[in-house]
C-alpha cells in the first residue's frame, strides 16, 4: 500500500475485533510497516467481531469513508470483510478496486478508481 500510494496519504484498518493470532499478527504488521511511511498517517481504525463480518465491514468501511473522505487506501484484514469494504467504496461511489487474497489492501489511485495492491 505505501508503494502504491507513492508514500504518502490516509488510510483506514478495518481488523478483526476478536483476539484471534493469524489476524492480529496481520494487523500489528501492517501497521508497523505503515509506520515507517511518515506520509502515510492511519486516520480510522474499525473492528469487527462478527458474526456478520462482511455487513459489519461495510458499516465500518462505509463511517470510515464519511468521517473521513481523503482517505485513499483501505485495508481489510482478510477477505470476508473485505467484500462489505467493497460494497461500502461502491456505496460512497469509489467502486473500481481490484482484489485477490488476503489481506486485502485497496489504493483510490483517482477519485473514483480504487485498485488492489500486496503491500
Amino acid at each position: 500500500m505505501a508503494k502504491a500510494l507513492s508514500g504518502k496519504g490516509e488510510v483506514g484498518l478495518i481488523y478483526h475485533g476478536a483476539d484471534f493470532p493469524v489476524t492480529r499478527q496481520r494487523y500489528e504488521g501492517f501497521k508497523a510497516i505503515i509506520a515507517k511511511y511518515p506520509g502515510i498517517k492511519i486516520v480510522a481504525e474499525q473492528g469487527i467481531a462478527g458474526p456478520d463480518f462482511t455487513g459489519d465491514a461495510e458499516k465500518a468501511a462505509s463511517a470510515i469513508l464519511t468521517s473521513h473522505p481523503k482517505v485513499n487506501g483501505l485495508w481489510a484484514v482478510w477477505d470476508v470483510p473485505a467484500e462489505g469494504v467493497l460494497s461500502a467504496a461502491r456505496a460512497a461511489g469509489r467502486d473500481r478496486p481490484v482484489w485477490r487474497s488476503q489481506p486485502v489492501i485497496w489504493v483510490q489511485t483517482s477519485r473514483s478508481t480504487w485498485r488492489r495492491t500486496d503491500s
